[in-house]
């Protein structure tokens, strides 16, 4: 059930198959994996656009405002995930706490 004031359930329900760790880290590339092993041919590839539009924006809208201002944003240096574009964009959110 989606209600507003639990964006804490929206988070969850987000990343049920992801990692989630005790100090509220998550793990995208599990849900990532996950999508690709249920949609194997898929026919896009992950561009930085795409990662930024499609994966970062929805996932930081769900985020409470202490996680943006208090948390790490840890980064896999994946392509697509260190363009200048895309680090841009999370230092709006992570500012310099992006590892």
């Amino acid at each position: 059930m989606f209600q507003l004031e639990h964006k804490s359930f929206i988070l969850e329900s987000y990343f049920r198959n992801g990692q989630k760790l005790e100090n509220g880290q998550y793990s995208i590339p599990s849900c990532i994996e996950e999508f690709h092993q249920r949609f194997p041919n898929f026919p896009a590839t992950l561009t930085a656009e795409r990662y930024r539009n499609d994966l970062l924006q929805p996932v930081i809208e769900q985020l409470h405002d202490d996680e943006i201002t208090r948390g790490f944003f840890q980064q896999d240096n994946a392509t697509s995930h260190k363009t200048h574009a895309t680090i841009e964009f999370l230092r709006e959110f992570y500012d310099e706490r992006i590892v």
